[in-house]
């Protein structure tokens, strides 16, 4: 199995909710590079009006919204029968303090430490900006993309003939590997759900993730397959009080 890079070519919509107008304007511009249609709502509120109006593919909601909090909006819009269907990535683009939930809730994981290792992808391998990701986690110093690139361009791979490095992803034994390079023991499991996920974020450990595409990114039926995972994120928390996963991808 490898990791490949799924464009999310049949996710038109996006909505963006966010506040602060530096992170809008760098989103909304990189989103539209890509051919998305992009929609903008600086406040909770906004967000709420365009959410039901636009029925949008896709909600890219900041948490940290004034007068009516990220948490709040999107405990509205999967109560509602209208909006319960939208897909929504909760956004941590801060320097801000460690991230919780709401007062009775739980967090698992710190997005928002993690949020600074957060690089926007101008390739095509997931499985390699995940583990750059993981090591700025862990060691402070994230690998450049095109450092780790070459790394896996140079590297005999443990999966496969040839190199790490394959145009069409990274296998996730390789990743391994090129973590212990830069001196990051992980371990490679399968089988896991929530509880081992959350469990694994509470004490300390950090995430990559193999998920299906199709699936996230909410694909038409008729497109790709939903049955095996094909595409690396990493995981930097969980609220289970709201079920609001937490992750990054870099493009």
């Amino acid at each position: 199995m490898t990791l490949r890079n799924s464009r999310k070519r049949y996710m038109s919509r996006i909505l963006l909710v966010e506040d602060n107008e530096l992170n809008r304007d760098m989103l909304s511009r990189r989103l539209e590079r890509k051919g998305y249609e992009v929609l903008l709502a600086i406040d909770g509120e906004e967000g709420i009006e365009k959410a039901r109006s636009h029925r949008p593919d896709l909600i890219l909601l900041d948490m940290r919204l004034p007068h009516i909090s990220g948490w709040d909006v999107a405990r509205f819009l999967k109560q509602s029968s209208d909006t319960r269907e939208i897909l929504i990535v909760a956004l941590t683009i801060s320097f801000a303090p460690v991230a919780h939930g709401d007062p009775g809730g739980q967090m698992y994981g710190n997005p928002q430490a993690a949020a600074r290792y957060w690089r926007y992808q101008i390739g095509d391998d997931c499985g390699l900006m995940a583990v750059a990701d993981v090591v700025g986690q862990v060691t402070g110093r994230e690998p450049m993309q095109i450092g780790i690139e070459l790394r896996g361009v140079f590297t005999k791979s443990e999966a496969h003939r040839g190199s790490v490095y394959k145009f069409d992803g990274t296998s996730p034994e390789d990743m391994v590997m090129l973590l212990q390079k830069y001196g990051v023991q992980s371990q490679l499991t399968t089988g896991n759900n929530m509880q081992t996920l959350e469990q694994d974020l509470a004490s300390g450990h950090k995430v990559i993730a193999a998920v299906n595409a199709e699936t996230i990114w909410n694909y038409a039926a008729s497109q790709g397959q939903r049955t095996q995972a094909d595409h690396a994120v990493v995981v930097t928390g969980v609220d289970t009080r709201d079920g609001v996963p937490f992750f990054r991808k870099s493009e």
